[in-house]
């Protein structure tokens, strides 16, 4: 089962020479090669589709499955759903959590953040003008009642033991399961993009888990030492505001998603990405993708 689509190239084996190659053009500026590989791990296939610079008739676009943020789906099945509105040839991007489909890094659609970075490890950001930018990106957000402003620790993603989290409609129906929280909910609230002051009435608060989410709204979900700040300071009626920042600001990028680590840049390999993935992600045999521009603007 695969995850998120991107017009990308899957790339694996970079230690033997193709003992078979085969290229088909499918479209006017687009190509498609697939290589057969032999080595010392077993036969490797490499399938390559080569487009033109994003912009006019071509983009390069993230897709969730199902819609949503949880749940899985194959890439063949998205592609049928995409395709009443465009001619696509797509992958699977980013890891996500094998139990529920949960992206591990960020997920950004026309401008609008549904997860957030990880920030040790890279994001694919497609700019306005069709260039691709690869960086660690981090998120920062702040929500503010009728107090000073308090951190926010998480956008979409299971909350840990302290800290207060922001859940939007993307995640599903209702927040996670959970005890020892509390849970307030806002409607409406703007969807969710950086550096922009985000501000809803405080509609209902109320402990544990399983709050609905409204479809026009969100809900923000404290625990710890934040829960109680959360429950005197965003009063039933109330004004509350959530600020999503990003470091680097990242200006011009309209779409994102998490991937890493880093391995060519300005044309040479990057040996030594040091970024953060656990044994199993980097040691198994897997199918893997890549996606890269080159210096004409075209996208591998």
């Amino acid at each position: 089962m695969l995850r998120r689509l991107v017009i990308a190239a899957l790339l694996a084996g970079v230690f033997a020479s193709p003992v078979a190659a085969a290229r088909v053009t499918l479209a006017p500026g687009i190509t498609y090669d697939r290589q057969l590989m032999f080595t010392p791990h077993g036969p490797e296939v490499v399938h390559v589709l080569s487009a033109p610079k994003p912009g006019g008739l071509y983009a390069l676009k993230p897709v969730l499955s199902n819609e949503s943020l949880l749940g899985r789906e194959t890439v063949t099945s998205m592609q049928r759903r995409m395709s009443s509105v465009a001619t696509v040839g797509g992958v699977n991007a980013d890891l996500f959590t094998p139990s529920d489909g949960l992206p591990s890094g960020m997920f950004m659609e026309s401008g609008f953040m549904k997860t957030p970075p990880h920030p040790r490890r890279s994001t694919v950001g497609i700019a306005q003008d069709g260039r691709l930018l690869v960086e660690r990106v981090q998120m920062l957000g702040t929500w503010q009642g009728i107090s000073q402003r308090r951190p926010l620790n998480g956008l979409n993603q299971l909350p840990g033991p302290e800290g207060v989290s922001l859940f939007t409609p993307a995640w599903g129906a209702t927040t996670p399961a959970a005890s020892n929280t509390i849970e307030v909910a806002l409607q409406p609230f703007p969807a969710t993009k950086a550096f922009t002051d985000l501000t809803g009435i405080v509609t209902a608060a109320k402990p544990a888990g399983g709050t609905p989410i409204p479809p026009n709204g969100a809900v923000l979900v404290g625990r710890g030492v934040s829960a109680g700040r959360l429950a005197s300071e965003a009063p039933v009626g109330e004004k509350l505001t959530v600020r999503l920042i990003l470091r680097p600001q990242w200006d011009g990028v309209v779409d994102a998603v998490g991937g890493g680590p880093l391995i060519v840049q300005n044309g040479r390999p990057v040996f030594r990405a040091l970024e953060q993935f656990t044994s199993s992600q980097l040691s198994l045999r897997h199918p893997r993708t890549a996606v890269g521009q080159r210096a004409d603007g075209r996208i591998v």
